[in-house]
């Protein structure tokens, strides 16, 4: 039968006494331990155990009412060596592997704090990104929104139109007020009395035409007229009057949606001017003999106001519905 020394661990062959049935013992050269013990066979069971500790020399007896039965050796160490008699080996042995479990059960404390906080984290990053995701659609419905009102408000003022049956030509169109007006400079080909900016047909694609006032009086297309004096001043006024406060409106970055284009003039001696700066535009109002009422738009001075000017000048027209 080999065994373990139960003080330093080492592997000792025991030998059985030929006197004594069932009588065995072992002596561990390594630290001068005997150890004898009495071994039922059928039973399988230690049934008397005599250990010797050098340190001390105490012998350590074993009877079967004290510690039980046993069929391996660490529960035979247990027999051998009770509670009450235990060696300073064994104790230190003991505590040591109490230090451990306690160690292990701080670890395994450590761990689930660790685990719960990770948990906790997590929720929280949960509740955040929730917050967040909400927070987000709540300011895109609001920015969605936002937009698709000032597109609604675009839409209303600048993308309807209108088409001049008599060539196809399409115009926007923008209601302010009670009026509509055409968003863009009239480009009709009236004959002779009407005239491209330096006479090249590239400017007549974002400036339209300009015209003397005979005829301007009827370019217009039906179901719209050349504004009046009084008509232009009611436009005037709802962008808040003439001067600044309505050149702020009726320019193309303006909020009202006119879109006032500076196509410059052409001159009673044939000589175009100021296309990039200035725009006037005809009124169906006469002044007096010669001179007739137009609306001018000076981005010099940044005004808008009212004025008058020869008629055989050639301006911008802007149609207003009927």
């Amino acid at each position: 039968m080999i065994l373990d020394c139960p003080i330093c661990k080492s592997r000792i062959k025991t030998y059985q006494d030929n006197l004594s049935p069932g009588q065995y013992f072992f002596y561990c050269p390594s630290c001068d331990n005997e150890l004898s013990f009495l071994y039922d066979i059928q039973k399988h069971t230690i049934i008397m155990a005599t250990a010797v500790l050098p340190k001390d020399q105490i012998n350590y007896n074993f009877d079967k009412s004290l510690g039980g039965v046993t069929r391996n050796y660490e529960d035979m160490i247990q027999i051998i060596i009770p509670d009450k008699t235990k060696s300073l080996l064994q104790i230190k042995e003991i505590e040591e592997r109490k230090a451990e479990l306690k160690s292990l059960e701080k670890e395994r404390e450590s761990e689930e704090k660790r685990k719960a906080l990770e948990q906790k984290r997590i929720l929280e990053e949960k509740k955040i990104k929730g917050k967040n995701e909400i927070d987000t659609k709540l300011n895109y419905n609001q920015t969605n929104a936002a937009v698709q009102e000032t597109i609604k408000s675009i839409d209303e003022k600048s993308t309807n139109t209108f088409t001049d049956p008599r060539d196809g030509k399409i115009y926007k169109t923008v209601k302010i007020g009670n009026q509509v007006w055409m968003a863009e400079n009239l480009n009709y080909d009236a004959g002779n009395d009407s005239w491209f900016y330096d006479n090249n047909p590239e400017n007549g694609k974002k400036y339209g035409r300009l015209y003397q006032w005979e005829t301007a009086k009827k370019v217009a297309p039906k179901g719209w007229h050349l504004p009046s004096k009084n008509e232009f001043m009611t436009l005037l006024n709802n962008l808040g009057g003439e001067g600044t406060n309505a050149y702020k409106q009726i320019i193309p970055v303006g909020s009202s949606g006119f879109n006032a284009l500076f196509g410059g003039y052409r001159a009673n001696d044939g000589n175009f001017y100021n296309i990039g700066n200035y725009a006037t535009f005809w009124s169906s109002s006469e002044d007096s003999e010669d001179l007739a009422w137009e609306c001018n738009v000076d981005s010099s001075y940044k005004r808008a106001y009212l004025g008058y000017n020869f008629e055989n000048y050639g301006y911008s027209v802007r149609c207003v519905k009927d």
